[in-house]
């Protein structure tokens, strides 16, 4: 077992509260990540979870028992910290058999255990190496054997990844996931990183100030956000305060969109990928004329900043062979948006 349940947590610290009310059950063996920008709880939370941080009220649940008083060292919780916390001077070796030496585990167990989990982040050969003298992904992989070799029952990752570089990023947190369901460990992943929210995740809770706005999967947070705020964090999006009349939806006096029927909300949101972009006129419903005003190049996608009347839209186009030789700075488009793809949704 390693489900965790969070009942009912809150805790501040002086004035400012930083998780209130936070209701939230994890089952065993699932990738959970606690999203949402710096300040809004989620590494608190993970800390309360660890033991490191008591709550002013609430309920702590691991492997359906109560942990609320029990000290942190014996929560069977492992950590992997945002700077790795490893001993600079101890080797590979040393730095994975620590926690276990202290536990006063066998000298034969450990080695096994310190050898098996060396192999598992394909670090086999590193034993006798010094952590000064390691790169930064071999460090959070020396970081995570170190964690593995605990045999956890719940997994607390601190934004490992954030001091690695994007490509490597990428490439880590392909094979830290694999690991990890490999072992079926209970993970909980702290990020403000929505990329690697949506990437690594079975769920997702999105945090900020304090509260958990949503919890979902990662197709439910990007496609079907409950609020402004989640649609605006998690990924690109054109957002507008609207004033709703009927299916007519006004951007500014000027602009108006049909929007699907029985839509409510305060808000306007399309995703950029879901706007045409034409260079000649179209018909229809929702074509609107405006004038390219920036563009770059991601990679997959072309991105475009246009300008219809005092309003910007954010349009996306993936990148093919072609795809946007036609299109110019101060060129003039005509954007077509289906209703479909439009949302309205409370702040």
């Amino acid at each position: 077992m390693g489900n965790v349940t969070l009942r009912d947590i809150y805790k501040s610290f002086g004035k400012v509260e930083a998780c209130s009310a936070i209701n939230i059950n994890i089952n065993t063996g699932e990738f959970f990540t606690f999203l949402g920008p710096s300040g809004c709880g989620k590494t608190t939370m993970l800390r309360i979870i660890a033991g490191f941080v008591e709550p002013d009220s609430g309920h702590i649940e691991i492997s359906d028992q109560s942990v609320n008083h029990i000290p942190a060292e014996n929560r069977k919780v492992g950590l992997v910290f945002q700077n790795y916390a490893l001993f600079p001077f101890m080797t590979v070796y040393e730095n994975v058999a620590y926690s276990l030496k202290i536990k006063k585990m066998a000298i034969d167990a450990i080695d096994t255990k310190v050898k098996t989990y060396l192999e598992m982040v394909k670090l086999s050969g590193y034993e006798k190496r010094i952590i000064s003298e390691l790169s930064g992904g071999e460090q959070q992989r020396v970081a995570l054997a170190r964690s593995l070799a605990m045999e956890p029952s719940v997994l607390l990752l601190d934004e490992p990844l954030s001091n690695l570089d994007a490509k490597l990023r990428v490439s880590m947190r392909q094979e830290m996931k694999s690991i990890i369901k490999k072992l079926r460990i209970t993970t909980i992943f702290v990020t403000h990183d929505q990329t690697e929210a949506l990437a690594l995740s079975d769920r997702i809770a999105v945090f900020n100030k304090g509260k958990c706005l949503q919890i979902g999967t990662p197709e439910e947070i990007y496609n079907r956000p409950s609020n402004a705020f989640v649609a605006e964090f998690v990924g690109e999006i054109n957002l507008w305060p609207v004033r709703l009349e009927g299916i007519k939806a006004h951007i500014t006096d000027r602009i108006t969109l049909e929007v699907p029927h029985g839509s409510s909300g305060d808000y306007l949101c399309i995703r950029p990928q879901d706007i045409e972009i034409h260079t000649t006129p179209q018909s229809g419903n929702n074509i609107l004329e405006g004038t390219i005003l920036n563009y770059h190049l991601t990679g997959l996608f072309h991105q475009y900043e246009i300008a219809v009347d005092n309003a910007l839209f954010k349009v996306s186009r993936i990148n093919t062979v072609g795809s946007s030789d036609s299109l110019l700075i101060d060129d003039k488009v005509y954007l077509a948006i289906t209703p479909k793809v439009i949302k309205l949704l409370p702040q």
